[in-house]
């Protein structure tokens, strides 16, 4: 985790943006979400970005989703609060899509609030990537819409340090990554229940759906043959297989290469 820092204290988000009027997002334009956002670096250091590889990143955050006030991991714009399941050692992808946010972590009431990472998200600074190396709830949220935009990365322990028996999960990411068609992953479940796994594109559009059952507990194949849910052959490009299991959900970025 990032070293400790000295910082200022947070103030009132009213103090704080006192040179911006405080109104509903949705009123707000775009040049007020900036103003805002500048105000807040202007008290408040920003984190820098470590070298990550591009494809390290195993799920990504949408922020300002849907042209909202929201940020999205699981492909549903009406969950507003949304928690992210990783393993130890996970590279978490958070990217820019509408207006002018942050992603800073604890929570706004919290002192402590930015000191693991704190970096703005704009049209200028799309993405923003961070490994999580310990396990546990990380809860962050948007200094500019910090009522409304929060979520949590949950951090479980690695595949290879839980027992075989309770196996669960992506068991194996997808592969070959990059695809030039076909694609496979494996899946674990520690009870009984309903799986679904579906692949999204990176603007959140629903491409395929790969499973929709009730599947015993244990380790089950899953396949992709590169076409739409039309029938047709998908584009080149980023995608994300998504799965939901009895106590798991998350996902896994990969790229189709034509």
């Amino acid at each position: 985790m990032s070293a400790r820092r000295s910082r200022a204290p947070l103030l009132p988000l009213a103090l704080l943006l006192s040179a911006a009027p405080v109104a509903a997002h949705p009123a707000m334009s775009q040049v007020e979400m900036a103003r805002m956002l500048g105000s807040w670096y202007a008290i408040h250091r920003e984190s820098s970005q470590a070298a990550i590889p591009a494809d390290a990143a195993v799920d990504t955050i949408i922020a300002g989703a849907y042209d909202r006030a929201q940020f999205d991991a699981d492909h549903d714009p009406d969950t507003y609060v949304d928690t992210l399941t990783i393993y130890q050692g996970e590279v978490v992808l958070w990217k820019w899509h509408f207006g002018a946010h942050s992603t800073t972590s604890g929570k706004p009431e919290d002192p402590q609030a930015g000191l693991l990472w704190d970096h703005g998200l704009t049209s200028t600074e799309p993405e923003f990537s961070r490994p999580f190396n310990d396990v546990g709830d990380f809860p962050f949220f948007c200094a500019v819409d910090q009522t409304i935009m929060r979520g949590t990365v949950r951090v479980v322990p690695a595949v290879s340090a839980l027992p075989a028996s309770g196996r669960i999960g992506f068991l194996a990411n997808p592969f070959p990554n990059p695809s030039t068609g076909d694609m496979s992953f494996r899946v674990g479940l520690r009870e009984a229940g309903r799986a679904r796994a579906e692949v999204w594109d990176a603007r959140g559009r629903l491409i395929a759906t790969l499973l929709d059952d009730v599947m015993a507990a244990g380790s089950h194949p899953v396949s992709w043959n590169g076409e739409t849910k039309g029938g047709a052959r998908a584009r080149a490009g980023v995608y994300f297989v998504s799965v939901r299991l009895p106590g798991f959900e998350g996902r896994r970025r990969f790229v189709l290469d034509r």
